[in-house]
């Protein structure tokens, strides 16, 4: 009820703002369709999220997680072919950007910063990966939105500690979301730790203001979480979301290993893993991303997909699990976690030089022409917006908080999932659109508050006419 006069209360006050909002979702939407008509976008782990498992122990030994398994069952308990997919992805995508709207404006933000934060988020479900796009039968589009709802209800949490709805919305957001995308889980230490900057951004000091919010968001994000990898590690033995882990780790550890590594693994069927995946790397012809101290980030790009599931993956099977063995994934997983481990911990100098090239490939897409243009024509149309819709000074004041506010948890969420993405595995867009979701429109409220601050001046100057008439009151 509240979430519902809330909502008709930002209608009545900044009806120009929804229509603006609403403008830019159609034309979104509008030139969607025929760009992404026809099938729905499978990738080569689709077919995974397309079968419900046969139960508990099913359940918790599968690489793939629930949220999204159950999401497609939905849909195609009313659509076989899954011909609406787009329209529910979008829609979903719309409604998200919907709710950090009406939060904004209900939180006083100024009719063009809202604007400059939103409108980006909708503009740039055009240049998602096209896995990762609305039409795509693939995980990323829903996790996108379930990260911006986490935004959202942390905004609406800190500004409103005791309205209850927000903190179930809180708990089933995060639980949707790692259940979407198991890289997304950090999120459950992410969420409590950005509120203590965000509360002291809003003037709370002190512990008996902070420490009650911050205890209970870590309850309702890390419990829920803490419960289900439990009473999976006491199915499996595995203490993990999901058994993906080992295998993901293992693409980067495989890229490094050589055949001098090999003896230094503690375990007869490591070594016995590790030399017959070196063998038939070379019977497939692929180089070897590795030469001497120095590693070619274009090598480990082209070889990823190959080793981990085409090369590794069948002998990992052979050896690690063997003909019988319940829980299979999960035993697999956690041997691969030991391997990766031990060929990490070997050459820790050629590692980091791995990670840290993956994180200048996701910086340079933040730099790329097309990306900004999108920021400044949104920021430019924000400025439209706080010219045509005037408000009184006290919207500015707040647009400052909120800015403050979302670029720590956007920010944070940036920095961790890219870190995260750029350790493990490849570096595809895809892996980073979810935690990368806010910054557009943080570099677009940014540029919009740089701009107003500049013209705001010019804006307050008095035309000729308004000055002659002042002139004529004066001699009056």
């Amino acid at each position: 009820m509240r979430w519902s006069r809330t909502l008709k209360n930002a209608l009545c006050a900044g009806g120009y703002v929804w229509l603006a909002f609403g403008a830019a979702c159609v034309a979104v939407a509008s030139l969607y369709v025929p760009l992404r008509s026809g099938d729905v976008i499978r990738t080569f782990d689709t077919y995974e999220y397309l079968v419900l498992p046969s139960g508990w122990a099913d359940h918790v030994d599968s690489m793939r997680t629930i949220a999204y398994k159950l999401v497609l069952a939905a849909i195609r308990s009313f659509d076989a072919d899954y011909s609406s997919l787009l329209a529910i992805q979008l829609s979903a995508a719309f409604l998200a950007g919907a709710f950090l709207l009406a939060t904004l404006r209900r939180h006083g933000a100024s009719a063009g910063f809202s604007l400059a934060v939103v409108l980006p988020l909708v503009l740039f479900q055009l240049e998602t990966d096209i896995y990762g796009s609305a039409s795509a039968l693939m995980t990323d589009s829903l996790a996108m939105t379930a990260s911006l709802v986490v935004a959202t209800l942390l905004l609406r949490i800190v500004h409103a500690p005791k309205a209850g709805g927000n903190w179930l919305g809180m708990a089933l957001a995060v639980l949707f979301a790692y259940h979407q995308r198991p890289s997304l889980q950090y999120l459950v230490f992410l969420v409590p730790l950005a509120a203590w900057p965000m509360l002291r951004a809003l003037g709370r000091r002190g512990a008996l203001q902070l420490r009650p919010v911050i205890l209970r968001l870590a309850v309702v994000c890390i419990g829920p979480w803490l419960a289900y990898v439990g009473a999976r590690g006491a199915t499996t033995g595995q203490y993990a979301l999901a058994p993906i882990g080992g295998l993901a780790f293992s693409g980067a550890a495989l890229a490094l290993l050589t055949p001098e590594l090999v003896p230094s693994l503690s375990d007869a069927a490591e070594r016995e893993y590790a030399t017959q995946f070196l063998r038939a790397r070379h019977d497939s012809g692929r180089p070897a991303a590795v030469a001497g101290d120095q590693i070619s980030t274009r090598i480990f790009t082209d070889n990823y997909s190959a080793e981990v599931f085409d090369l590794s993956r069948p002998i990992a099977d052979r050896i690690f699990a063997g003909p019988g063995v319940p829980y299979r994934m999960s035993k697999v997983d956690q041997a691969l976690g030991r391997v990766a481990r031990q060929i990490l911990s070997a050459r820790p100098g050629l590692y980091a030089k791995l990670v840290a090239k993956n994180m200048l490939i996701f910086c340079r897409w933040l730099v790329a022409a097309r990306f900004w243009a999108i920021v400044v024509a949104c920021a430019l149309a924000a400025l439209l917006a706080e010219r045509l819709f005037r408000e009184p000074g006290e919207r500015t004041r707040a647009d400052h908080r909120l800015g403050i506010m979302l670029s720590w948890f956007g920010g944070a969420f940036a920095i961790v999932g890219m870190i995260g993405v750029s350790a493990s595995c490849l570096v595809y867009r895809r892996y980073v659109d979810a935690a990368f979701v806010l910054l557009p429109g943080l570099f677009c409220s940014l540029v919009y508050q740089g701009l107003t601050a500049r013209l705001r001046l010019v804006w307050a100057r008095p035309t000729a006419r308004e000055a002659m008439l002042v002139d004529k009151e004066g001699a009056r």
